[in-house]
């Protein structure tokens, strides 16, 4: 080798060196989509599970029809509103994790048959299999139920933890609990290493 290659030589693999340690692994994104199209029915209010494409969910004075023509559609889950605030409102949630967890956006709409001041969705997350729940924050939807409201939220989520999700009405409270709330389709995004 010629003595004035020899630079050049050591440079190109010290970079490449460089480069292999300083490589981080790439992520994808990745979606699970779920609007309970194709879940099992549950025609009454009492805590079940129920099976969908997505996997098994939780459904606590909430259910999922076909039958019933107030829905905003069939298959639409219905949530109970709360009877005062602080109280158990109607809420879902997955009995399955969801590693590297990133974003999470819920569609609702005002059950036509009700009249409330206000319905609203409040999302929660738990990194333990659902014995603690932190809430990421309520969001109103359409007084008028016209329109789908979309509430979204982020998690920095740097650590690729496992994540449940609960998602519960939170709208006007009222003594017989019919400020119900339709789910019209709940969107998760994640990242896999």
């Amino acid at each position: 080798m010629e003595l004035n290659r020899l630079p050049v030589v050591f440079v190109s693999l010290f970079l490449l060196s460089v480069s292999s340690v300083c490589a981080q692994p790439q992520s994808t994104v990745k979606r699970i989509h779920e609007t309970f199209l194709d879940a099992q029915n549950k025609n009454k209010y009492p805590a079940e599970v129920i099976t969908a494409l997505s996997g098994e969910w939780l459904f606590d004075d909430a259910l999922v029809t076909d039958v019933k023509s107030s829905d905003i559609r069939p298959k639409a889950p219905r949530l109970l509103g709360p009877r005062s605030t602080n109280n158990a409102n109607g809420f879902i949630s997955t009995g399955f994790d969801i590693k590297g967890l990133t974003t999470i956006k819920v569609g609702f709409i005002g059950y036509k048959d009700d009249i409330s001041d206000y319905f609203a969705v409040e999302v929660f997350v738990s990194k333990d299999g659902g014995k603690n729940w932190a809430s990421l924050g309520i969001r109103r939807g359409d007084p008028t139920k016209e329109e789908e409201t979309f509430a979204e939220y982020k998690i920095k989520n740097k650590k690729q933890e496992a994540y449940r999700v609960k998602i519960a009405n939170a709208s006007q409270p009222k003594s017989d609990r019919l400020s119900r709330i339709n789910i019209t389709e709940i969107q998760f995004e994640y990242e896999e290493q």
